[in-house]
């Protein structure tokens, strides 16, 4: 069988995050100003996931006055002169992805990047893309669950410990139930989160069910991590096995694409509007 040609293909990132700025999104302070036909961005941004390897960077930038309707988004040459990544960061996981952090110095933009060709429309554009990322998020702490706790499984196997294997104890057992119930629960919740998103339902009326989902999974994926390295006791500790991995890796899922404390924001705000009602 002939090998198939490799394609390359332009990367882009989400550039939102500013050094004074996570969740408050809407007090952004980088710049851009009309100026003929182009704009002027100046401004920083931090933590920009993949940001070295990018090639087209959507870039959130005030063009009217304080606010959400104040923010407009643009596409960015990420080579552009004025265009500079000021350092890469050393996380504590999730390392196979770098993070950087981006300068803008009287960086020109051609007005049709604009998104949307409209000025004031780049929070509305940022919190729907937010709103449909969130089951990918909570995807990936159902898989590191899986991942974590199949591990776990198979090391309790073969362990023996007081002249049994480790998965004999009843403890131990109960530990591995309560794995599966948190992630079939999880499994459930992000499934339903992502075929609401395949069917368009991403909008602010359905963005509590995706914080639900994301919530849930995100925060299942860290307690199932935290018992599986239990399970395995002071070598689920050391690099010698994947536990200690998996456990910063999760780490990391509750604070991307919205903190969880957001997310119960989001829930809590759902529920007081009536858009979520119990009873």
């Amino acid at each position: 069988m002939a090998a198939r040609a490799l394609r390359w293909r332009p990367q882009g990132r989400f550039r939102l995050t500013e050094p004074d700025h996570g969740s408050d999104a809407a007090a952004l302070e980088t710049r851009a100003t009309r100026d003929g036909d182009d704009y002027v961005l100046n401004g920083n941004k931090v933590y920009i996931s993949g940001g070295t390897v990018a090639d087209q960077l959507t870039v959130f930038a005030r063009t009217g006055g304080p606010g959400a309707k104040g923010i407009s988004a643009f596409v960015v040459d990420a080579h552009a002169a004025g265009v500079r990544i000021d350092r890469t960061d050393d996380k504590m996981g999730v390392r196979s992805v770098p993070t950087a952090h981006f300068s803008f110095s009287d960086v020109r933009v051609p007005s049709e990047n604009l998104l949307g060709g409209v000025e004031g429309q780049g929070f509305n554009h940022a919190m729907l893309t937010l709103n449909s990322m969130r089951p990918t998020v909570g995807a990936r702490g159902v898989g590191l669950a899986e991942g974590a706790a199949g591990y776990a499984m198979e090391w309790a196997r073969e362990r023996r410990a007081f002249g049994n294997a480790v998965i004999d104890f009843e403890a131990i057992q109960f530990m591995f139930a309560d794995m599966a119930i948190q992630i079939e629960a999880a499994r459930n919740l992000v499934y339903k989160a992502a075929w609401l998103v395949d069917q368009g339902k991403f909008m602010k009326e359905y963005a509590h069910n995706l914080s639900i989902a994301k919530a849930f999974a995100t925060e299942m994926a860290n307690k199932v991590a935290f018992d599986a390295l239990q399970v395995l006791g002071a070598q689920g500790y050391m690099k010698d096995h994947p536990l200690e991995r998996h456990y910063r890796d999760a780490r990391q899922l509750t604070i991307v694409e919205g903190t969880s404390q957001v997310q119960r924001v989001v829930i809590s705000r759902a529920m007081i509007d009536r858009a979520l009602v119990y009873g």
